[in-house]
């Protein structure tokens, strides 16, 4: 009998072994670690974030976070891809991934999410989907802002304001007026100062811009939508900046200033007023407050027009896309790892944390229980790809809600929100093949002349010429391409 069950237990064994050596059925079920590339977060170790481990708890995934640079993350992206990089995943702008997806480095998902997708399917409306669809297929899982609000403002001190007994400037001619004032008062402050780059931190500012009935980066006019470059508005704003920077109100620096510098200048009292979003209170108010104790800040609105009439652009588009690149070695697990983190209750967890421990629930009511959300949840916004729509609006709120400035800032931004927002007609655009092809050229051509028109570098007359290069280097050619979508509108 021993001789027997010996047999059997060697015949198992071998059995066992080419069973294994078949194939299919050898296949590991271990989870590989996947590289991930995010946004840029400043002072955040983004692999030992709670965040991170709650994420790693809840998908089973172990991840390798690596973050993109804060000054010209296309630049990078493009190298990267150029070099043959194997992220996994790779979380970028909007315009960053309009800029690369016909440039062949992102691999089609539409398969990928058919077969490992059907959470992020489900929970993503159609028509997010469409803006990361290019040539026909989808090249990146999209994530909506999180609710509609107003993003873009002005960053002023309020204490020196007061000093002088002025109020939040209201027009550009009010505005230009502060800024003398302060000059006058405090001959060794920058009154204002910008970077630079694009909106929001750039020359471009929304809140300014106002005043030229400039509200998006595609206008309807008339049925037709232009660049705002093509709009003589836009020429009267440059001549306007160049006029306050011939003044000496704009900082001389503006043509070499980074978002690092910008920031430092602010909070440590160098600065009267900077462009800003509200959602960097957070960290630059209370810098301000620390370097500068008696400081106060306020926040402007959009500016009037001649008519008395304000209006800005409203968020309520694409904030994010993640993409998987045609390198990544690991294509299946990286979305079978997106679309775990938005099931439920996963994805509560991973954006808010544990209900009774770091927030409490009234309806759809959120609110961060202090300071425990902050320091557990307090960069979970990082970490997503893609939300459940209808869901993360009102669990969003509570993010808002952990940081007094910030709280005020929003606040402050949205207060009038249905007096000054406006929609932009391309917001729910998907990519032509030109503005992939050109984008990122056409972005630096025009940051470029902003700085050499402001600065005087060369006169305004020779505005018209900025324009025809505009054109002539890809312009024209997604103007058309950006109106045959419209047409079908």
């Amino acid at each position: 009998m021993r001789k027997v069950i010996s047999l059997l237990i060697v015949l198992t064994m071998c059995f066992s072994f080419a069973f294994a050596a078949g194939g299919k059925e050898a296949v590991s079920t271990e989870k590989p670690t996947l590289k991930v590339m995010g946004t840029f977060i400043a002072n955040v170790d983004v692999n030992a974030d709670p965040t991170a481990k709650a994420i790693t708890e809840k998908t089973g995934y172990t991840v390798e976070y690596s973050i993109n640079s804060q000054d010209n993350p296309l630049q990078r992206l493009s190298l990267e891809i150029a070099s043959g990089a194997d992220y996994d995943i790779v979380r970028m702008s909007p315009d960053d991934f309009r800029a690369l997806v016909g440039q062949n480095g992102f691999m089609a998902l539409d398969d990928l999410l058919a077969e490992y997708g059907q959470e992020m399917k489900s929970v993503i409306s159609d028509e997010t989907w469409k803006l990361t669809t290019y040539d026909g297929k989808i090249y990146g899982v999209p994530m909506m802002n999180e609710r509609a609000n107003i993003e873009s403002t002005i960053l002023m001190r309020k204490d020196i304001l007061d000093k002088l007994g002025l109020a939040v400037p209201e027009t550009k001619e009010e505005f230009e007026n502060v800024l003398r004032a302060v000059k006058k008062a405090y001959p060794d402050m920058i009154p204002y100062s910008a970077m630079a780059a694009g909106s929001p931190n750039g020359i471009y500012a929304e809140t300014l811009i106002s005043a030229f009935d400039i509200y998006f980066e595609w206008n309807d006019v008339d049925g037709t939508l232009k660049h705002y470059v093509e709009m003589p508005e836009y020429k009267e704003y440059l001549s306007w900046l160049s006029e306050l920077y011939k003044e000496g109100l704009i900082d001389a620096d503006i043509a070499i200033n980074k978002k690092v510098n910008l920031d430092e200048k602010f909070t440590s009292g160098k600065v009267f007023a900077i462009p800003s979003n509200w959602y960097e209170a957070s960290t630059q108010v209370p810098a301000l407050y620390a370097n500068v104790p008696e400081a106060e800040v306020t926040y402007v609105m959009p500016l009037k027009d001649e008519n008395g009439v304000a209006h800005i652009r409203a968020n309520k588009y694409l904030n994010n896309v993640s993409v998987v690149l045609k390198n990544a070695k690991h294509p299946e697990d990286a979305v079978k790892f997106m679309n775990a983190k938005l099931t439920e209750p996963t994805f509560t967890y991973i954006t808010l944390g544990t209900e009774g421990e770091t927030f409490t629930k009234d309806g759809n009511y959120y609110e961060p229980i202090m300071p425990i959300f902050s320091e557990l949840r307090g960069n979970a916004w990082w970490y997503l790809n893609g939300i459940r729509e209808k869901d993360y609006a009102d669990m969003w709120m509570a993010r808002t809600r952990r940081n007094a400035e910030l709280g005020k800032a929003f606040d402050a931004a949205n207060a009038e929100f249905d007096k000054y927002a406006v929609y932009s007609p391309t917001a729910n655009m998907s990519t032509p093949e030109s503005l992939s092809k050109y984008r990122a050229s056409l972005n630096q051509l025009v940051i470029d002349n902003e700085i050499i028109f402001v600065t005087g570098i060369k006169p305004i007359t020779e505005y018209n010429a900025f324009v025809t290069e505009w054109e002539n280097k890809g312009g024209a050619e997604v103007t058309k391409d950006v109106n045959a979508w419209y047409s079908q509108q």
